[in-house]
């Protein structure tokens, strides 16, 4: 459908159910969100380092069209949002954020208690587990662990 001429980092669909991807330098430049017209893409955002340092093309929409970022592939990393005023660091980890994915009304069990996420970015730390952050309640729950498995993408519940 279409060949891109740079690295193809991430692939979401977004606002409007259109397919979106991003192209991404780590350090070494800005990074690109396009979303695709028809079969061209046009720049959608760009992601500049001032604001994440660097970044790895991790992205991901919420139902009504915000935009969230995650640094990526190396340790110290944090999700943010972008926003009318700019982008807006939510949380940094010491662990590396890929395969973010936004999610809604999850229902976690911790412990003996239920815990309802109405709003929530799940992504991997690149090893061997998958989290859940709350974005209403600033809360990370671990929610999937496997020693034995990578995880680099994480897919959110049906």
């Amino acid at each position: 459908v279409y060949t891109h001429q740079n690295y193809v980092a991430s692939l979401r669909f977004g606002p409007g159910d259109r397919l979106y991807f991003s192209e991404a330098y780590g350090g070494g430049g800005n990074g690109k969100i396009y979303v695709f017209e028809g079969n061209v893409p046009r720049v959608y955002y760009e992601v500049s380092l001032h604001d994440l340092g660097y970044w790895s093309g991790e992205f991901a929409f919420d139902d009504s069209g915000t935009l969230y970022l995650a640094n990526g592939n190396i340790g110290s990393s944090g999700l943010y949002q972008v926003t009318g005023n700019g982008v807006v660091n939510l949380v940094i980890f010491d662990f590396p954020t890929t395969g973010l994915r936004y999610v809604g009304n999850v229902i976690l069990k911790v412990g003996q208690k239920s815990v309802n996420v109405a709003r929530g970015l799940m992504f991997s730390d690149m090893g061997s587990n998958v989290y859940l952050y709350d974005l209403d309640e600033g809360a990370l729950y671990k929610v999937f662990t496997d020693v034995s498995m990578r995880i680099l993408d994480v897919s959110p519940p049906p």
